[in-house]
């Protein structure tokens, strides 16, 4: 992020220079300066402790005494469009980068997966969905893979409208099935409405072997990571789904904790163990082990690769559905079809996701910068003030008014932004404490 961020402030940077503002300052992070140097122009390029986000200053008369000969060259003195064209440089900039991103992306090609069906919920079974079936589109728009696809249900999850799936068996054949989501409970959070109706591919499949082993579960000194189930209650296990399904068949209708008889795979010795399930906060019965996740092993169908002329109006098309993409999802949060936890986010989850989509190759990773950098310009321009979106409406204001608005109006302005601003501040740290600890 202090990357974008950084790039967003180049640009009202460029920008004011080649307007002839002054730039005093140019910072990345707020805090105590850790390293700075001045350039030929007198602006102090500095580095601060706290990398959270920089800024960008500039000379101006309102922030007290400037000389005589600095005054024509203020931001305050510059006319309304040189200031404009200022403000919107930063949102601009990542706009800009987010548009080459998506360019870079299309060109390097990403690694796709047909949605083939390999393992489904037993909701989605009752549709008529069948392993082996391949969806082939969504109320009629082309689906050709699971990235498609993903984005064409989620919306159908949150809104809770049925969605007309069409698909193809293995001999080719096609036919048209229903995903009811309009018939899940408002009750029911956005995670559970997706999963009543979920289903996976080949690439998805995982094998059962444990990664964490939850402290006071009835798995303690039991499994360890590594650890690969064989077998439950006697029944062959051959991918991670299968355990939950066990499980949840082993403990329909139980009222006391059941006790599963486990083999496991340690090191090449098998090894046979008795594990006691415990209630979660949710009332289901658990075994307390997180599966060692190890998706996107499998080949690829295809990549989606294009030449350099072709991925020009891609990566236009790819930028604006993730801007209206974006902006539908903000709207049904704000609306409440949207838990704001899962829509709002702070360091600790961006830090976490990139992490996670790192390890599933460079293009996942640029597409995951590329909606970042977009997501800093759509934020920054909300007409918020303190945002470079509220110094916008005070300037537009300026244009239809023919005065600038009055200091007193934008300092009540100010003070209402930075509440609002430190409440979404405070609401993404929540969420990160929620989502992650």
């Amino acid at each position: 992020m202090t990357i974008l961020i950084g790039f967003h402030e180049f640009g009202h940077f460029w920008v004011a220079r080649r307007a002839g503002v002054k730039v005093t300052k140019f910072s990345i992070g707020f805090g105590p300066k850790l390293f700075s140097r001045f350039d030929r122009k007198g602006t102090e390029f500095q580095v601060s402790a706290l990398p959270l986000g920089g800024y960008v200053k500039m000379t101006d008369t309102r922030e007290g005494n400037v000389a005589a000969a600095d005054e024509g060259v203020a931001f305050d003195r510059q006319s309304v469009w040189k200031r404009i064209a200022v403000v919107a440089a930063g949102p601009g900039a990542n706009i800009l980068l987010t548009l080459v991103i998506f360019w870079i992306v299309a060109m390097i090609g990403t690694p796709m997966f047909k949605p083939t069906v390999a393992f489904m919920a037993p909701t989605a079974a009752s549709t008529g969905l069948q392993v082996g079936d391949t969806v082939t589109a969504i109320d009629g728009v082309a689906i050709r893979s699971t990235e498609d696809m993903q984005g064409a249900l989620l919306n159908h999850a949150i809104d809770r409208t049925d969605a007309k799936l069409t698909v193809a068996s293995k001999s080719g054949a096609e036919r048209q099935i229903t995903f009811p989501y309009s018939t899940i409970s408002r009750d029911k959070s956005t995670p559970e409405a997706i999963g009543q109706f979920a289903f996976v591919g080949p690439n998805d499949l995982l094998p059962p072997i444990v990664d964490k082993v939850s402290d006071g579960s009835g798995a303690v000194g039991k499994l360890e990571s590594g650890d690969r189930i064989t077998r439950i209650n006697g029944a062959p296990v051959q991918y991670w789904h299968e355990v939950s399904q066990t499980v949840a068949a082993a403990t329909k209708d139980a009222t006391s904790a059941p006790v599963l008889s486990v083999q496991v795979d340690r090191n090449g010795s098998l090894r046979d163990v008795s594990i006691p399930l415990t209630r979660a906060e949710d009332g289901r019965w658990i075994m307390g082990v997180a599966v060692k996740a190890e998706q996107g092993k499998a080949k690829p169908d295809f990549v989606d690769r294009l030449n350099p002329i072709a991925a020009i109006p891609a990566a236009f098309a790819q930028t604006w559905n993730a801007t209206k993409l974006m902006g539908s999802m903000a709207a049904k949060a704000f609306s409440g079809k949207l838990e704001l936890r899962l829509t709002v986010a702070g360091p600790v989850t961006t830090a976490r996701v990139s992490n996670s989509v790192a390890k599933s190759g460079a293009a996942q990773y640029l597409k995951l910068l590329a909606l970042l950098s977009l997501s800093v310009a759509i934020l920054n321009l909300l007409p918020i003030p303190v945002l470079d979106g509220g110094h916008l409406l005070y300037y537009l204001i300026e244009l239809v008014k023919g005065s600038p608005v009055s200091e007193k109006v934008q300092a009540f302005g100010n003070a209402i932004g930075l509440a609002l601003v430190f409440s979404l501040m405070g609401l993404a740290l929540f969420n990160d404490v929620l989502n992650n600890f």
